[in-house]
């Protein structure tokens, strides 16, 4: 189920972004070549086959459709469940052994994420303050759409009786669902990491962009977050990308040559290869398989 929920998710939000960023380039987001070398031309290009590969997005819906009333169930106060989630989404806590004979194709109507997500709301509130009052906000608004789900699938469950995962509404109720187990997952990897990051971290500001988000698809003319939230994320995105870029400039691989100059890679695979100018650190990767990725990366 949650492999359905990531496929689904993950290509549809990164071809929204793409769009957005699309209009805001204009016209020179269809440059293939001379602006930043035509590679948002490219990322355009390459990235809609994700919804597509092995398992499209509509197949992931239908497989999804079926185990709705399952998902939709109340489980309680889980006795077990507090800690499955810290296991899932604590990155301090060491992963646990794949176990592989527990896999299967459904869950048998278990997710701890969407299921766990009205306690995660009640500790939210627990926080004595400490947590921003717009993320408490949304975290409410995001479980009343979870219910308004709830509603609507046994409004369509009462019409179309046992049939009902192939009407079209059941596929946007696993859409909307998909949705609502993003926002979930948000929430609680800021509960399970806000002592163990940095300030920024702790603070939420991007928590509260991501469940406002997600929140437009239910609501799309929800009133848009203080100014400082967008302005404080923004500059820590600047903030990182430069010390990223500052590492790859000064990095060892550079060897005596310490300043960031422009150069020129070949990227080659198999037996096809292209060159592309970037502002990267000298690198070389060699898997020894002539069939694997190769890159060079040296100096004009």
């Amino acid at each position: 189920m949650i492999a359905a929920v990531i496929k689904y998710f993950v290509p549809a939000a990164m071809d929204e972004l793409l769009r957005n960023v699309a209009a805001v380039l204009g016209a020179r987001h269809y440059l293939r070549e001379d602006h930043w070398s035509g590679i948002f031309q490219k990322l355009l290009r390459d990235t809609p086959i994700a919804s597509v590969g092995h398992y499209s997005s509509v197949i992931n819906l239908s497989h999804l459709a079926p185990q709705l009333p399952q998902l939709s169930r109340k489980n309680g106060n889980d006795a077990g469940r507090d800690e499955r989630l810290a296991t899932i989404f604590s990155l301090k806590r060491p992963l646990p052994q794949v176990d592989a004979t527990r896999l299967s194709l459904t869950n048998r109507g278990q997710d701890d994420v969407v299921s766990g997500l009205e306690n995660a709301v009640a500790r939210l509130k627990d926080l004595d303050g400490s947590a921003p009052r717009q993320i408490v906000e949304l975290s409410e608004a995001l479980l009343a759409e979870t219910e308004a789900w709830a509603r609507a699938l046994t409004e369509l469950i009462s019409r179309q009786g046992s049939v009902f995962s192939t009407a079209p509404e059941a596929f946007e109720l696993a859409r909307r669902y998909i949705s609502l187990h993003a926002g979930a997952a948000c929430l609680h990897l800021w509960l399970h990491n806000r002592d163990e990051f940095d300030e920024f971290f702790a603070r939420g500001e991007w928590l509260g962009l991501c469940l406002n988000r997600i929140l437009t698809l239910f609501q799309p003319r929800r009133p848009s977050l203080p100014a400082e939230f967008v302005d404080n994320v923004t500059q820590q995105d600047e903030e990182t990308v430069r010390r990223r870029s500052s590492v790859l400039a000064h990095s060892d691989a550079v060897g005596p040559h310490r300043e960031s100059r422009p150069m020129s890679a070949l990227v080659s695979y198999g037996g096809d290869s292209q060159s592309i100018d970037c502002h990267r650190a000298e690198l070389w990767k060699n898997s020894g398989d002539p069939g694997r990725r190769r890159v060079f990366v040296k100096r004009p």
